[in-house]
């Protein structure tokens, strides 16, 4: 058997040796194969990017433990300044929520001594928790799907635009437009949304 040192030529077989040709095209099955594993790993990457790209329209839209966004003591004094609380329990404290939107931090005081027949205590900060731009009284409980608090993907003043939703009735809700409208939040725009047909 003679072996040339070029690869890419065939080794010239003797009667014993097998024939080996590089360019031989791969078996059908593992053609199949390869596709299918580009095809799922190309759904796989546009799935993912839908994601990515939700969760970054709605950045911030996840509420969490307000100690998590403010100091604990901050807490504390925004539930003194917004409730006839004097001195906050550790749980009253644990039971403040927050979501951050752009520069400002919408509080869910999520405290019974702060509802009432109007609905629950929420307001709109600053970073800083400073200065709030908006406190208002806010029916939480909304059908599935309907947040209560969203971005409207518009800025005024520097700040950004938020909806909040409230049920009119049965098979609608109404959403509110809150802008900043220099210093402080307030409707700009509402509108009735059906949410299904009555039957």
């Amino acid at each position: 058997m003679t072996v040339q040192t070029n690869p890419s030529t065939v080794v010239t077989p003797d009667s014993s040796s097998p024939v080996l040709a590089e360019d031989e095209p791969a078996p059908l099955w593992l053609s199949k194969a390869a596709y299918f594993f580009r095809l799922g790993i190309t759904i796989f990457l546009a799935i993912s990017c839908f994601f990515l790209w939700s969760c970054s329209a709605t950045e911030g839209m996840f509420w969490r433990n307000a100690t998590q966004v403010f100091s604990r003591q901050q807490v504390e004094e925004l539930l003194v300044t917004n409730s006839t609380l004097i001195q906050p329990s550790e749980e009253q404290i644990d039971r403040v929520r927050a979501v951050t939107i752009e520069d400002v931090v919408v509080v869910d005081f999520n405290q019974p001594e702060l509802c009432g027949t109007a609905g629950c205590l929420y307001a709109i900060y600053d970073k800083s928790g400073s200065n709030a731009f908006l406190k208002t009284y806010l029916q939480p409980n909304l059908p599935p799907n309907v947040p209560l608090i969203a971005a409207a993907g518009q800025s005024l003043n520097d700040h950004p635009c938020l909806q909040i939703h409230q049920v009119e009735s049965e098979t609608a809700v109404k959403q509110f437009l809150l802008c900043d409208t220099g210093g402080h939040y307030s409707v700009t725009n509402q509108i009735d949304r059906v949410l299904k047909d009555k039957n």
